[in-house]
């Protein structure tokens, strides 16, 4: 099942074995491709690739439709590894970024592609919401990020979520608000027996 044949979802990870496995299975159904991008962005890390089992949790998730796409590689800084998702991108494409600790409900994924096939879409670009977790579940707070973008040529990343095109000549400009699309964002939280992530999927 693909909800937006002209979507594909970029994943820029590094040890993200406590929350990968969640993240893939939130969006699979969503997107044409999942591309994801496994190392580091900064020489100070200690090794340029993830050490623990994110490759394994990766290789090993349930591909029926053989729609993830998996890069080992490093870059010097983080707009240049994220970048590297970027030439799998078609014309009329869409490009969504997805945090390694984020999820999303169905609901939510089918107002996205609902609000993007339904002609409203008129920008190239759009925030969507967060409900980002801090500690426990009883402290959390609500914010907007840039996360989805419409093709353009000579698309290149000046950010973890900016993007220019034109070969940098234009930036993405007059960002709105995906109405009633939110996401859940774990950054912040880190002992698994307190999250209960499966209650949201």
């Amino acid at each position: 099942m693909i909800m937006l044949q002209n979507c594909i979802a970029l994943i820029n990870c590094y040890n993200s074995e406590e929350y990968l496995w969640y993240v893939l299975k939130s969006i699979y159904d969503f997107p044409r491709l999942i591309v994801i991008i496994d190392g580091a962005y900064s020489a100070k890390m200690p090794s340029h690739y993830s050490t623990d089992n994110t490759q394994k949790i990766v290789k090993g998730f349930p591909d029926p439709e053989k729609k993830i796409i998996y890069e080992r590689t490093w870059s010097p800084t983080q707009k240049e590894q994220r970048s590297k998702g970027l030439p799998y991108l078609e014309p009329d494409d869409w490009l969504l970024l997805v945090d390694d600790d984020e999820v999303y409900k169905k609901e939510d994924l089918k107002r996205l592609a609902d609000f993007l096939t339904s002609g409203e879409a008129k920008k190239d670009n759009y925030k969507v919401g967060s409900y980002t977790f801090f500690n426990s579940f009883g402290w959390w707070r609500y914010i907007q990020d840039p996360r989805l973008f419409r093709y353009k040529p000579g698309m290149a990343f000046i950010g973890s979520n900016n993007i220019t095109w034109d070969n940098g000549k234009q930036k993405y400009g007059g960002i709105l608000s995906v109405p009633g699309v939110v996401r859940y964002h774990y950054s912040y939280v880190r002992d698994n027996k307190r999250i209960k992530i499966r209650e949201i999927q």
